[in-house]
Parts: structure tokens; sequence; C-alpha cells
């Protein structure tokens, strides 16, 4: 434990997507490593495997679901009161049924968002100081 690991991650046909990533073991139960770049228009569920030596690797210790990053193309209202409580439409595509989506307003945290479609979410903004009039 806390010395330097590998992972490995295997798709679902056997195919080793990547390999030898650089890790850090913290306990039995947590593994730390970023993941390479992922095409645009990829989505999968990933294998993971741990090595100590780079060429001996466990079996699958976890899955992991990688998704490219969604694009926001429109927000319906693009302002709103300060005093909250707005219903915001977000649209674009790419997005994913995940728990605990969250949107900013700029640099703020903006609340939580609930997954309607790949291509559309729903938020409520929380009060704020002035106007908001950015989404991201």
């Amino acid at each position: 434990l806390g010395a330097y690991y590998t992972v490995r991650a295997v798709d679902s046909n056997g195919a080793v997507t990547w390999d030898a990533i650089k890790a850090h073991l913290h306990n039995t139960s947590r593994v730390d490593f970023t993941t390479p770049p992922i095409s645009s228009l990829l989505t999968q569920t990933l294998n993971i495997s741990v090595s100590l030596n780079s060429q001996q690797y466990s079996p699958s210790v976890a899955r992991i679901l990688l998704y490219a990053r969604p694009s926001v193309t429109r927000l319906i209202p693009h302002s709103g009161p300060g005093s909250g409580n707005t219903s915001i439409r977000v649209i674009g595509s790419g997005f994913y049924p995940t728990r605990g989506l969250q949107f900013f307003l700029g640099a703020r945290d903006g609340g939580t968002c609930n997954y309607v479609s790949s291509s559309e979410l729903s938020c409520t903004a929380p009060a704020v100081n002035g106007s908001a009039s950015m989404l991201t």
C-alpha cells in the first residue's frame, strides 16, 4: 500500500484499451489514476486490473464507465432573477444518465440537474446576488 502501481483497461471484447497507466494504491479499496483522452464519440465500460510490475495484472478489480464530454448548445431561459428557483432547460448532446449531475453559474456551484434525455437536462437555479446569465 502507498506504492505506485499501474492499471490496465480491457473492453468487453477482451481488447486492451490502455495499458500501464500509473496509479497510486491508497488502500485495498481505493486506486487513483488519470485516464488517457478518449474519442469524443466513445462511451464504454472498461474492466480495470492492477499491477505492481506492469506485466502481471490482477483479475479485473473494478469497472469504470468512460464517456465523452457533453456539449451545451442552448439554455432556456438564458438568464433569470437572482431570487432562484428558476427552472432551466439545458439543451445539447452527449448527456449521460447518471446521479449527481451539477451545473455552475460562472465559477459558482449552481446546484443539481436531472437527466431528461441524451440531449436535455432539467435544472433549478439557486438564489444568487443579482441576476445570473451564464450557466456552464
